[in-house]
């Protein structure tokens, strides 16, 4: 990893501990969780190295709930500086830093101080300054509104090293987190259902001494392996395919085509910074989009007058909701524990969508 970043290095050997042995401190800290979770789980987590690529306000959001569950390292990295853009955004910069800092760089210290149990290393640098092998030392990779070629080439590398991945985006009011935890395997709980006879029937008809399932509460967990698209899969549905021809209308949610617009627009590079321009560029995409989902532009809640905004700034709550959302599942992957989630979520403003039944 190139040099271009400094490093806190408060983990549990800087605590006077084993960096193996949970220490005191850390029992106290992490009590609630462990109640919660129990030990093993946490010492997975303990176990657990994490990148997260993009400072931005919801790079904040996810770095905020990781870095506060108890991992071993987090490693935050941007080739972005500050503006203020970033500031109305991201909580984590530093009142003091100027604009034109690194972005991971001016967020490191408020990150540190939320946990000074975590090796925080801060890294100014571009992801193609990412060789193989560093990649490789991190248990998930978490890139944050960056653009559509690049998350594709990391998604694909981290699927053929079986390293876990997030992505998200967040485009002023609406926004997207993806989640390739794909091959991995969690400890799912198993519905275990028991037969019983029926003593003096029911209302429903059933005699009595006739057999009747009931479902038991003690759980049970299994470790079971989930298959999740790739984001180049999941992103590039084709809808004409009889497969989805019909459930198009039903299943695709209106924030799809604005968050797929905003991709394609990366994917063909004619995104300019220029609001005015790109507004025009973007109503072209969108009802290409529709189209191309077998939907009619005047059937969608999207709304022509409202373009302006899904331009910057980021709007906070958005980010937290996916920022939390992202946070949860990136500490489950670690945990190796059951999923609640479907593999893809959109949102837009206080609504969410699941795009699972389109894409997988």
């Amino acid at each position: 990893m190139q040099p271009g970043g400094s490093s806190s290095v408060n983990g549990a050997t800087a605590a006077g501990g084993s960096a193996d042995k949970i220490t005191k401190d850390e029992v106290e800290l992490y009590d609630r969780q462990i109640r919660l979770w129990g030990m093993d789980a946490q010492n997975r987590l303990r176990a657990s190295s994490v990148l997260v690529f993009g400072l931005s306000g919801l790079g904040a959001e996810v770095v905020k709930n990781l870095m506060l569950c108890g991992l071993k390292s987090l490693t935050i990295m941007d080739d972005r500086t500050v503006d203020d853009e970033d500031r109305m955004a991201n909580f984590l910069i530093a009142a003091n830093a100027p604009n034109g800092m690194n972005r991971a760089l001016a967020s490191e210290a408020k990150t540190a101080v939320l946990n000074p149990m975590v090796e925080l290393r801060a890294v100014e640098g571009c992801l193609d300054s990412l060789q193989e092998a560093d990649l490789k030392k991190f248990s998930l990779v978490v890139l944050l509104d960056q653009p559509y070629p690049i998350v594709e080439k990391f998604d694909s590398f981290c699927r053929q090293n079986n390293i876990k991945f997030m992505t998200g985006s967040v485009f002023g009011w609406v926004g997207f987190s993806f989640f390739d935890f794909n091959g991995c395997r969690f400890q799912t709980k198993i519905k275990q259902i028991d037969m019983c006879d029926l003593e003096g029937g029911d209302s429903w008809g059933n005699v009595e001494g006739q057999q009747q399932p009931i479902e038991l509460d003690n759980d049970r967990y299994e470790k079971m392996v989930y298959t999740y698209p790739s984001f180049k899969e999941a992103f590039n549905v084709e809808w004409n395919n009889k497969k989805y021809l019909r459930k198009s209308k039903r299943v695709v949610p209106p924030s799809y085509f604005v968050i797929r617009a905003f991709l394609r627009a990366q994917e063909q590079n004619i995104l300019t910074g220029d609001v005015e321009k790109d507004t025009v560029a973007l109503k072209s995409v969108i009802h290409k989009e529709i189209c191309f989902a077998n939907q009619e532009v005047n059937d969608t809640t999207y709304k022509e007058d409202q373009l302006d905004y899904y331009f910057p700034p980021q709007l906070s709550p958005v980010c937290a909701i996916i920022g939390g959302f992202m946070g949860q599942e990136g500490i489950k992957v670690c945990l190796l524990v059951s999923l609640n989630m479907k593999p893809i979520l959109s949102h837009q403003r206080l609504t969410s969508f699941s795009l699972h039944t389109m894409c997988s």
